[in-house]
């Protein structure tokens, strides 16, 4: 309890202290809300095993900002009208067809094998999981 009393400040609403500031605040949400978001973006953009280069990064949030702000179909308008030539006017790519898109070559299979199916780590969960998946049990 003494901490919550000697720390008050802290628990303040940040709009206040950003009002008495001369900022405006009516468009911003509450601190709740916001941590709701950031939970929701770094999980989609960390914890999901992904490894972003920073224009993709870039993309993406702001995909999902446009996505929160329900306006991602005009984004995806403008993106798309961006690179289409004006005389012929094609149908326009769906952000599925979007993220289909290769944006570079990938490398494929280096080795040709799975050091997991094989020594000491060949009986875990994991190796017996991938043999089955491929058939090799």
């Amino acid at each position: 309890m003494t901490f919550v009393l000697d720390h008050q400040e802290a628990f303040r609403d940040y709009r206040e202290r950003l009002r008495e500031q001369g900022i405006e605040t009516d468009w911003m949400c509450p601190m709740g809300s916001a941590e709701s978001n950031m939970n929701f973006f770094s999980k989609r953009l960390k914890k999901m095993g992904y490894s972003w280069s920073v224009s993709g990064l870039e993309a993406m949030v702001r995909a999902i900002i446009h996505h929160f702000d329900g306006t991602l179909e005009e984004a995806l308008d403008l993106t798309t009208s961006d690179h289409q030539d004006d005389s012929s006017q094609e149908e326009k790519a769906s952000f599925k067809q979007l993220l289909k898109q290769k944006t570079r070559q990938s490398v494929g299979a280096i080795k040709g094998r799975l050091p997991l199916l094989e020594g000491r780590e060949q009986s875990n969960y994991t190796a017996e999981a991938l043999r089955g998946l491929a058939g090799l049990q």
